[in-house]
């Protein structure tokens, strides 16, 4: 017996898309084990960050507005750095190899984390709580933006081969 969501609780396209590719055997398991991994870092960072939000004195405004911040990149920046592309051999879809592009976005996230993690010691100096809040919305919003991109790469490349 299958588990039915009601129609208006319907899954997004890309998800649904995923979910059928996967139980057809046609997601590269290294690419499953990336969206996988994506989804319950994901569903971690979201609850330690709302953890902090209830016990810290982060405001849930100031948590979403970096999440937003760090959604956003992960969607238009770091879901780029592997695309996914229909292998012909095997009839799967897999993840693509590192780039150049890659490389460089990789190295301006350490730096803009090293960055990141130098102004919020100085400006939050005696605040570890409200740092490590900060912290996992950030990393909350680029995992769920890294998911996202996993996932409609993924739909994409699969419209694209029909």
């Amino acid at each position: 017996m299958e588990f039915k969501l009601p129609a208006e609780l319907e899954l997004p396209q890309e998800i649904q898309t995923t979910h059928a590719l996967h139980k057809q055997g046609k997601l590269h398991h290294m690419l499953t084990i990336r969206v996988s991994l994506f989804a319950a870092l994901t569903c971690v960072t979201g609850g330690v960050l709302f953890y902090d939000v209830i016990t810290t004195r982060l405001t849930a405004e100031l948590a979403l507005i970096i999440a937003l911040a760090g959604f956003l990149a992960g969607v238009y920046i770091f879901s780029r750095i592997q695309k996914a592309r229909w292998d012909e051999k095997k009839e799967v879809i897999r993840s693509g190899r590192l780039d150049v592009l890659s490389v460089i976005l990789i190295a301006l996230y350490i730096g803009l984390r090293l960055v990141a993690q130098w102004y919020l010691e100085h400006t939050y100096r005696h605040d570890a709580h409200m740092i490590s809040g900060i912290t996992f919305a950030l990393i909350f919003g680029l995992m769920l933006g890294r998911l996202t991109g996993v996932l409609v790469t993924i739909h994409k490349t699969h419209r694209e081969k029909k």
